[in-house]
This record gives C-alpha cells, structure tokens and sequence, in this order.
C-alpha cells in the first residue's frame, strides 16, 4: 500500500511511494485526471449514482484538465474537481479489499530546532538569528541524530544521552546543509514534532534563504524532500506559510493533538506531556536560553533531544499518526488530509464507486442554509440519585441507513406540513394535498401534490416506495442509496474490526509479555484499533459532508431529516422509557422481593435528553415504587448489577417499539436487517443538572466497566479558561456536592480555598484564554468598541511594556495563541485587564494585580453555579461576612 503520493502537475507525472511485504518501493507514473461524461449504454464505462450512462474523458495534459472543468460548469460533468491524487490512490488501490490491505510501517521523524537570538523571540518572518541545534529523532530506531553549532564557544557535546549521535558543526551554514542532506539521503515517510507547522519548518526555510539568497536557498531546503520538491506560500489571511513537502507528510503534533486529544488548559509541549505522559520538558535552572548555552552546553542538547523524545513517546502512547495512517488507507486518501472530512469521504465514496462501475456525481456546491439541529430537553434541576444514560446508538448514521439517505434517493422536501403533521400523515400512509421542493434538471422547483399526483405519491407511500424524515424530506426505498449503503457497510465493517482487535488481543495474552509472539498479536491489535477508530471516524462524517457546501454531497435537506430523525426518535425513547416505568412490566418487579406500590399519577423519569442521550433517575424510580427501604440494604456493587438488569429490560422494551411504531411507523423505512437501537452506557450513583449543555455525574460503571469518577459536561470547572490553581479545588467542591457532603464540612473548604487563592501570583490565577480578534479589534490604534476583555488586555500589556521600556524583554502577545488574563485594581492608566505569557515583574512597579475579583469571578461565581440548583446558595452566602473581613 501507499505511503505518499505527490501530483507533478507540470509533467502530469505521479510519485508514488509505496511499500509492499516491507520493501519500500518508488515509482513515477505518467497520469492525468479525468471526469466522466454521458454516453451510449454501449460506450459506456461507468454508470452514475442516478443511472445514467457514462464514459471516461481523458486528457493529454493536466492543464487540459484543469481548463476543461474550470470553464465546464455543466451538471452532466461527473467526477470534477476531485483532488488528483484521491481520483488516484482509489483507481489504483480499490480492487484490495479493506480488511486484506497492507498496513506500511511508517518511519517517523520527530524534529526540533533551537535558535539562539540576540535580544526577545525568534520570528520565522524575520529569522535574524541563527538556528544552533536540530534534532531528528527516528520512532523506528529510537535514535536521535543532533546537530549542533555553538555560536558562542563551538564546544561539541559530550553529555551521556544514550541513543544520541551528536553531528559537531562548525558554522550555522553547516549545520542547516548537514541537516538538509540527511533528510534527502536517509527520507522519512512522515515529518512530526510539536509546533514544527507554526516554527520550526516556516524558520529554517526562511533562514536558509537569509544565509544563502532566494534561489540557492530553496535549493537547500527543498533537499528536505526525497526528489528535492518542497512547495511554500503564503496563506490568504496572515502572514503565515503553508509548507509541502512531496515524498513525505508533515503531521505537526501540536495540531495532531488538538484535534484528536483533550480538552486541555493550554497545549504546551509541557503541559501536554506531563497530562499524558505524566512527565515533562528538561527543566532550565537557568535565568535564560542564553545563560544555559554559556554555562552548560550538554544540558541545553539534551534539552533539544528530550524535546523530540517527548513527541515520540506521545505517539507511542496515543496512536495518533497511526490512526491518521488508517484513515488514509481506508479512504485512499492523503494523510495530510486527516482533518478534512469532505477529502477522507472523497476517497472513502470514490473507493466504493471503482468497486462497483459508478462514478462520483457532479461537483455543484451550493449556498449554506440553516435548518433546526438536535434536541436538547430543559433538564430537571438538581441532585439525582442513581441516574443511568440510555443512548441511540450511532444515532446519525442509523438514521441515514433506515431512511435510505442519499442524493440520489432525494425526492423533495415537503414545506407548509409541520413535523407532527407529517409524522401523522406517514403513519396513516396518506398525505392531503401539500407542496414540494423538487430538484428537476439541477433547478429547485415548486411542485404541487394534488389529484392524481398526490394520488399515485400516497399509492407509492402505502407500497412502501418512499421513507419520509420529520421535517418533511422524503427518500424512495426501491433501490440502496448510495450514501446510505457505505455508511451501512462502515457500521459493520468497524463491528468485524472490534472484533477482530478483541480477537488479537485474547491471542497476545496466551504469550509471555515481549515475546516475539505477543509483540506480533500487539501489533495487529494496534493496527485493527486504529482502523475501528478511523471507521468510526468516517461513520460520523457522513453527516458534515452532506451539510456544507463545500462537499459534492451538499444537500441541506437531507442534513435537516438526519438531524429531524434523531430529534424525533429520542423524544419517542423517551416516551416509551417513561411508558414502561410508570407501567412497570412484571418482568421489572420481580426483581423486588416486596411487592411495592404503583404511582398513582404520571412521572417523568428522564431527567435530561442531550441530543442521543436519555438520562433516566431509575433512584427515584425505586422510591416512587416502594423498594427504597429493601434497595438501601444493598451494597453499590449489587445496586449497580440490579440497575444493570433494569436497564437491559429497559433496552429491549424501548428497542421493540422504535423498531415498530418508529422505524417501519413514523419513517416508512423499508430497511430491516438495521435497527435503530438503544444501549445503556454509564450508571452514575448521583448526577447533578444545572441547565442545558451543563451537568455532571458521579461515575461508577461505563459500559461494564467499574469507574469512580466525577464526570463533567460544560460546567465552567472544566473549561480551559479556568486557572490550573482553581481547577483542582473547583473540582473538590463539585465532589463534595456530589458526594452529599456537610453543608458546613462544604463552607469549610470554600473559606479555606479562598485563603489559599488569594496569596497566588497573576501566572497562578490567570484566566487562561485563545487570543483571537487582534487585528479585527486593535488595529493599529487603541481598542475599539466591543473589544474583548482579553484583547484589550493585549493592548494594556503592550502599553506598559512600552512604558517601561522592556518590550524585547518578553515576549508578544500573538493571534490565535493562548494566553494569560487577569484583572487590575484601579490605576494611573485607566486599564482593568492584562494579557501576557510571563508575567513582567516590572508591571508590579504600575499597577496591581486584583486577586479578589479574578476569585470572585472564576472561584465564587462558578462554585455558586453548583450549589444554587440545589437549593444550598446559603453555604457561600453565610460566609459573606467572614470572607469581606478578611479581604
């Protein structure tokens, strides 16, 4: 299978690297892009998703391609504007079956550079100063190759860094020509590291053109790539560069992790690391960069190696790039692309239509529209006891399955009905006369349904020809469509991979750790677990190419019935969970030794719905039952079991009568070899619900997994914003309250955390905040109206370090990054807000920091936020007395 593909679009030339049985291979091959036109069923090559006939248009040139599609806006062009090297990898790689393909072992290059400056920050827009170290690490070996120039003494290294080889440079020039032509002669598959995309690569190709001149600089940089093609411009809105490198991909871990990772405070290499790895950077004891190169040149290189060590072992930890790989293999897709659903579906959808004689459709786009999203219920404020979430499971993708989404299965959008109406009317299998947008000849026409045309449609809906969404938008069901279809397929083929993966890791068992063995079973387990998440991944992404008009499968109103489906069917799970419960079945309270006693009046158990997810209060079920005296006498791990069988009953009554009254009822579907389905997935022995998009549990089971975890959803406790030194100690009030701790043992500790909170430094109880909106907000002049507190902290900190004179000192507030904020007490210089990285201890000559409000904001405030759904608001009011006097 492929490891990289690079489109020469001059010579209309692929480079293929490849690898098969572990001989990695290269290749250049003579291709041009083509689309499809209509023909002749008996010229024709392919047929298109609506059944017409077509043939293949080939080109001499890719320029005679490019110019073709970009002046033919025709409807009857198929297949334009695909990505060259997805129309590709799919024609060359389709005939291998997915589960047969051959996984290449990648080899990873994990890079980072050091630059010494005179004075303040490198900037890679005016890199000034020389790059002194750049360590390559290789994730196959475990070696790392530095190379070093001490600008100051030229002494070599020395230190004891096992796996090291030290490459002593006497000038900067040899140092970056060394490194150039190590990455020509020994090639990566990728080029990773932490930040490399915003830094590192943007720094050494500017500096290579700084040392060496335009044109002899990007002779040397370009040898970064196998066949000396390195691509750089300038991105459309910023002054920032977009880099290719043809013959490997760059996957930058910095942004790998913030699209696959946590939600965390901010995302330094540091604090990353030690959140996942629990270890950190080599610390510098030193005041400054430059004092460690003067005093210590050994550590300063092993602070470069630890660097590239960190980024491996994140890898080797979280499997990112090897997730990324099972995408692009899956969807014959580059792997730069692994955050770009509409490109990873191309390839997927491309794949599929090799292997079955169609052809992709038209590329039209279209003009964004909004339409009503998921369903979330105003949730029952409180504390609840013993609290389960039932699930649909993969709630979009079971939607398009049983409805038979597609484009081509489109049949219009029934308007003027309302979704009750519609609902109503599918059920009866008869529609009064109503109106119809249709799509006839690629124009949006109003249609009207009535007489013999709203005949023969309620004829076709009574033989089950059309399945029709809530809001109106109907599917014929005569044939799969083939949206619907790939997506069926994904679903099973990642159930096959699961258990394929549980399968490898049962084997790996039967052998001693490490063996030869073991290490093989390892291996394929990594590779199925990567290759189920990728699925997963693109079983949830059908939904983001359908909605945006970026993607050739944009259909706003198939996007509306995927999100109108999912509202309708969890509003129906929960009618039929509180059915059950207010009418329990034997089979329930048989469970109980007493026989309890029945409400007399109508309950509503499902505390809050959050979009596929019921959250049911089974405890104050219990109580309303009569079995709360016989259920307290049970231990939490014999509760959780009895909830366990509640739930499972649970499931199959609410499975049963979604299956019936809405699949085959409601929706018309046709489709019964799928079910939309409900699964239980967490028991939480208390859940408290603050509003919606806001709550928290007390975990004490996932998925048959024993957990003992508060979990939290949109509470301002776990935002990054918050500052590390608060987190924690909100966390412990929130465990508290959880937990159904003394009101005073509570008040303690909120007067005790308050102390504590306000003898911390500005770094320790900053706000932690994405700075966006500079340029939009400050100009080059002072803030306008509407600034953002933290931009205008921005033009404050910029103000003072200009005041003081210290503005090479520290560095800039840049877009985009995350910063610090706090607020000030009233000053000379009218300003109430600070954003910096560093705190300038020369501020404290100016202005001084305002503990007390950033506590009452970001402590006070968010702690308040608990305790009033509860009622216990008087826990912090009480204690207003005790905490003015101490301020």
């Amino acid at each position: 299978m492929f490891k990289n593909v690079y489109y020469n679009t001059r010579e209309s030339k692929i480079h293929l690297w490849e690898q098969i049985n572990g001989e990695n291979l290269y290749d250049e091959i003579d291709w041009t892009p083509y689309v499809f036109l209509p023909t002749k069923d008996d010229d024709a090559d392919a047929k298109t998703i609506f059944g017409k006939s077509v043939s293949k248009r080939k080109f001499n040139s890719y320029y005679r391609y490019k110019d073709f599609v970009n002046d033919n806006r025709n409807p009857n062009v198929f297949e334009n504007k695909v990505r060259n090297e997805i129309q590709f990898l799919s024609e060359r790689y389709y005939d291998i079956p997915d589960d047969e393909m051959y996984v290449p072992r990648l080899k990873i290059y994990y890079l980072d550079i050091e630059v010494m400056p005179d004075e303040g920050f490198p900037d890679f827009r005016k890199p000034q100063d020389p790059v002194v170290l750049a360590s390559i690490r290789d994730g196959i070996t475990g070696r790392t190759y530095t190379f070093g120039y001490d600008v100051l003494h030229n002494r070599k290294y020395s230190g004891n860094k096992e796996n090291v080889k030290y490459i002593h440079c006497k000038s900067e020039e040899d140092l970056l020509r060394y490194l150039f032509n190590f990455m020509n002669k020994y090639p990566c598959d990728v080029l990773s590291g932490y930040n490399i995309w915003a830094f590192d690569l943007p720094y050494l190709v500017n500096r290579a053109i700084v040392l060496w001149g335009e044109e002899e600089g990007k002779k040397m940089y370009s040898r970064m790539s196998p066949i000396n093609v390195v691509s750089v411009w300038k991105q459309k809105q910023s002054d920032d560069i977009n880099i290719d490198m043809a013959g490997l991909t760059i996957l930058d871990y910095y942004n790998v992790y913030k699209w696959y990772g946590k939600n965390l405070e901010r995302y330094t290499l540091e604090y990353v690391s030690q959140t996942e790895l629990g270890v950190g950077k080599l610390e510098n004891p030193y005041d400054s960069m430059q004092e460690q190169v003067e005093k210590d040149w050994n550590m300063f290189v092993d602070y470069n190696v630890v660097d590239c060590e960190r980024v491996n072992d994140l890898e080797d930890q979280l499997g990112y790039i090897r997730m990324i790989q099972a995408l692009s293999l899956l969807c014959k897709s580059p792997a730069k692309y692994y955050n770009a659903q509409t490109q990873l579906i191309e390839g997927l959808m491309l794949t599929y239509y090799r292997r079955n004689g169609l052809c992709a459709p038209h590329f039209a786009g279209g003009e964004q529209k909004p339409f009503t999203a998921a369903h979330v219920k105003q949730p029952q404020r409180g504390l609840h006891e013993w609290v389960v979430d039932v699930d649909i499971t993969s709630s979009y993708p079971s939607h398009i399955i049983t409805m038979n989404m597609s484009n081509e299965t489109f049949f219009g959008k029934i308007i003027v009905l309302d979704e009750k109406e519609i609902i109503a009317y599918t059920r009866k299998r008869e529609f009064p006369s109503f109106k119809m947008y249709r799509e006839i000849n690629s124009e949006w026409e109003l249609v009207y349904f009535d007489n013999s045309k709203l005949a023969k449609f309620n004829l076709a809906l009574k033989k089950g020809l059309f399945a029709i969404a809530p809001c109106g938008s109907v599917f014929t069901t005569n044939k799969p469509g083939v949206v619907a279809l790939v997506e069926k397929n994904v679903f099973f083929k990642r159930k096959e991979v699961k258990d394929k993966r549980n399968e490898m890791g049962m084997k790996a068992n039967e052998f001693e750790k490490d063996s030869p063995d073991w290490k093989k079973y390892k291996e394929r387990e990594r590779e199925y677990d990567s290759l189920q998440l990728a699925l997963k991944i693109m079983m949830n992404a059908f939904f983001g190419i359908l909605s945006v008009p970026y993607s050739r499968y944009f259909n706003t109103y198939i996007a509306e019935a995927i999100t109108a489906g999912g509202r309708h069917t969890i509003k129906s799970g929960e009618k039929f969970c509180n059915d059950l419960l207010n009418d329990p079945s034997q089979d329930i309270l048989s469970m109980f030794s007493g026989d309890g006693q029945k409400s007399t009046h109508r309950k509503d158990y499902v505390k809050y719905i959050d979009t596929d997810s019921l959250f049911v209060g089974l405890g104050e079920w219990i109580q309303d039952q009569g079995f709360q005296t016989e259920w307290e006498t049970l231990p939490d791990e014999d509760k959780i079991e009895w909830i366990k069988d509640i739930s499972s009953i649970m499931e199959r009554y609410i499975d049963n009568r979604i299956f019936n009254e809405v699949q085959l009822g409601d929706y018309n579907s046709q489709v019964h070899d799928f079910k939309i389905g409900f699964k239980q997935e967490i028991i939480a022995k208390t859940a408290l619900f603050v509003k919606k998009k806001k709550y928290a549990y007390w975990l004490l089971d996932k998925e048959g997994v024993p957990k003992n975890d508060i979990k939290v959803t949109g509470l301002e406790i776990v935002r990054s914003e918050s500052a590390e030194a608060i987190r924690p100690r909100l966390k412990n009030v929130m465990e508290m309250i959880m937990k159904q701790k003394l009101d005073d043992d509570i008040g303690k500790t909120i007067r005790k955390y308050k102390k504590e909170l306000n003898k911390l430094t500005p770094e320790e109880l900053a706000a932690n905040i994405g700075v966006n909106g500079i340029k939009k907000y400050l100009g080059t002049g002072t803030p306008k109206k509407g600034t953002p507190w933290h931009v205008k902290g921005v033009y404050n900190y910029r103000l003072l370090l200009k005041e003081l004179g210290i503005q090479d000192k520290y560095e800039d507030i840049h877009e985009g990054l995350k910063a610090k904020v706090v607020y000030v007490k009233k000053n000379p210089f009218n300003i109430d807000t600070i954003t910096f990285h560093e705190w300038p201890i020369e501020f404290n000559e100016l202005v001084q920091f305002d503990a007390e409000t950033m506590i009452d904001k970001f402590f006070i405030k968010k702690v308040r936020l608990l305790l009033e759904p509860i009622q216990k608001e008087s826990v912090i009011d009480s204690d207003m007395s005790a905490v003015k006097a101490f301020f």
